[in-house]
């Protein structure tokens, strides 16, 4: 299955960075011209596609095998990815789904090699797990954002807009990819207008039920954000079902990229969100998260 021809064709497709593109090609002409590489490579990506293995574990295994074989785990990932996406292609096509949902779904492996690239000046992914959702088709870009089918992860019944979800019923968990697109009104509307019309037949009431968990979404960013900012009308659009503080700020590295290994002083404040976070944080103020829920009658939400 394996197909260099295809990997190319993907990174033009998507535009990669050049930089990206020579490192991805240097590896390529290491699996492709050593045997013992080629044969192992090879047969990691027969064993997923023929269900011998999980698409878990094949990816787990190629990291290692990467780095047994001098090739950097988050390189190899992001090739081997790439190269399974054509299974995933006539999945999507055997299950009915417009191809231009594969390749708008697919278009987040080049969001994660740009954060990969950004964080740890490194060719690839280092998120390559997440992508198990991607070769299984379990989620789906549909305008800005994504749309994975699974289940509510709440620990208690949560009722809002005339609907109650308990914990483990049927959820799109609803994902913002680093796409740099802004969040404006008609954008966001967008997405839940196609998510809507997407997965209608899911839910049996005439609406959509999404849940996000996110740093995003942190009730108390609302104290110290700009009142200009669109993610402000992004929170405004669900109702938070569960939120903590956290001591420390996990997703520090979606917002400030490489720079949070300096002292806190030292961060960037060159975008407003950048400067509010800092400035909260320089004056004791905490980091949190929340899982917030949207119901979707097809137009508007419900509350």
């Amino acid at each position: 299955m394996h197909n260099t021809t295809y990997i190319k064709e993907f990174m033009d497709y998507y535009d990669y960075p050049q930089e990206a593109i020579n490192v991805m090609n240097e590896a390529l002409d290491k699996i492709n011209n050593t045997p013992t590489i080629k044969e192992g490579y090879c047969t990691l990506l027969n064993d997923m596609v023929s269900e011998k293995i999980s698409i878990a574990d094949a990816i787990s295994q190629v990291e290692k095998f990467g780095e047994d074989n001098g090739i950097d785990e988050r390189t190899i990932s992001l090739i081997f990815i790439i190269d399974a996406s054509q299974w995933a292609k006539e999945k999507f096509i055997q299950k009915g789904i417009p191809l231009q949902v594969f390749f708008d779904t697919f278009r987040d492996l080049r969001y994660k090699l740009i954060e990969c690239m950004e964080v740890e000046h490194t060719v690839g992914t280092f998120v390559a797990g997440w992508f198990r959702h991607h070769l299984d088709v379990h989620i789906f870009a549909l305008g800005r954002f994504q749309y994975e089918v699974t289940t509510a992860y709440i620990e208690e019944p949560f009722t809002v807009g005339g609907v109650t979800i308990n914990p483990g019923d049927p959820i799109l968990s609803l994902h913002i990819p680093s796409s740099g697109i802004p969040l404006t009104d008609e954008i966001r509307y967008d997405s839940y207008k196609k998510a809507y019309e997407f997965f209608k037949d899911m839910f049996n009431d005439g609406t959509v039920h999404f849940m996000c968990g996110s740093w995003l979404l942190y009730p108390k960013a609302k104290e110290f954000l700009p009142p200009h900012l669109n993610v402000l009308r992004f929170m405004d659009d669900f109702t938070i079902a569960h939120w903590e503080e956290r001591d420390t700020f996990g997703d520090d590295w979606r917002l400030f990229a490489d720079k949070t290994d300096l002292p806190l002083e030292e961060w960037p404040e060159d975008t407003s969100m950048r400067k509010a976070y800092k400035q909260w944080m320089m004056n004791g103020g905490k980091t949190g998260e929340a899982i917030g829920v949207i119901i979707f009658d097809g137009e508007k939400i419900l509350k």
